[in-house]
């Protein structure tokens, strides 16, 4: 026995209306124009960033002209002399990419209303691996830091190409 249009048509419509997210969540995810990819934007970072330490993390950071599209940018690295093995390098950066996805949307909307753009680094200082909670609270703690460190008035750098 086959079923009806009437259900067909009803079961699609409840696929589809799972997809969409309810209003007034925000988007999770983490798109590669998010991701640090050019040179010259590492090159900037690296030269001139501000940076912390929220252990087992160091955050590094640049202010620049806001421009079309992101207005953060990420980078995650974790140390080849530290994590030989390129598994537990990976597990490492997965960890830190999705608690920082999870945690992103209070940074964006900091940087809406201000009139440039971040470029963040994070960089995995310990020696050995970490478990989700412990990453996911220096993670929240490194945020917090961030919201009030992009605000002080000590970081004037912006990437400019001077």
């Amino acid at each position: 026995m086959l079923p009806d249009k009437k259900s067909i048509t009803f079961v699609l419509q409840l696929l589809f209306s799972m997809n969409e997210e309810p209003a007034g969540l925000p988007n999770n995810s983490f798109p590669k124009a998010m991701r640090i990819t050019r040179k010259s934007q590492l090159d900037l970072l690296f030269s001139s960033g501000k940076s912390f330490i929220a252990y087992p993390l160091r955050v590094i950071f640049v202010k620049r002209e806001k421009t079309e599209g992101e207005d953060l940018s990420v980078l995650v690295s974790v140390s080849k002399r530290k994590f030989k093995r390129a598994v537990k390098r990976n597990r490492i950066k997965r960890l830190l990419r999705e608690t920082f996805r999870q945690q992103r949307h209070e940074l964006e909307i900091a940087l809406q209303p201000l009139p440039f753009s971040l470029d963040v680094a994070f960089l995995y200082l310990k020696s050995e691996l970490s478990d989700y909670a412990e990453i996911s609270q220096s993670m929240t703690k490194a945020l917090g830091l961030l919201k009030t460190r992009m605000l002080e008035d000590g970081v004037t750098q912006t990437g400019n190409g001077k």
